[in-house]
């Protein structure tokens, strides 16, 4: 499921990714409670902003390139 994911957020672009990361950041404040069954929904919040903060780091240090495929035809 984690390298789903990761391969689904590598086949967005950078605007994509700042598009997803503003509205799991504006779906956080409506939960200022710590009530047990909001907990793993935060949690599961949390989890997917790491990973696309991750991914945007990955590619502004260019250790991660977009992919672009190239076929060629014979």
């Amino acid at each position: 499921m984690k390298q789903e994911e990761s391969r689904e957020l590598r086949n967005l672009s950078m605007n994509q990714l700042n598009a997803k990361l503003y509205e799991l950041y504006k779906e956080l404040p409506r939960m200022n409670t710590w009530d047990s069954f909001e907990r793993p929904y935060r949690n599961h919040l949390l989890r997917q902003i790491n990973q696309i903060k991750y991914e945007q780091t990955l590619r502004r240090k260019g250790l991660r390139s977009q992919g672009v495929f190239i076929t060629l035809n014979k």
